[in-house]
């Protein structure tokens, strides 16, 4: 791989990181919300598993990135 697709592959990752972080983020405030309205159709172990999978995967590209960047520069 090219040192450009490289670096774009990097930007990537950590695009991806902040897109899955901030969904984690916000099906954690949909489930606080729906909790303090008291929704019938509140589904907390559901979104609760999603926040979770997501934060794992923001977490996995974050790792990802930086073992790339080491793995680039030769550490």
């Amino acid at each position: 791989m090219g040192p450009f697709s490289t670096v774009v592959l990097i930007a990537a990752f950590d695009g991806l990181k902040w897109l899955f972080a901030v969904t984690a983020g916000l099906l954690a405030l949909l489930t606080a919300v729906q909790a303090w309205r008291g929704d019938a159709d509140a589904k907390p172990a559901t979104t609760l598993t999603l926040m979770i999978l997501f934060a794992v995967g923001a977490l996995l590209c974050r790792w990802l990135g930086r073992w790339l960047e080491r793995q680039t520069r030769g550490v």
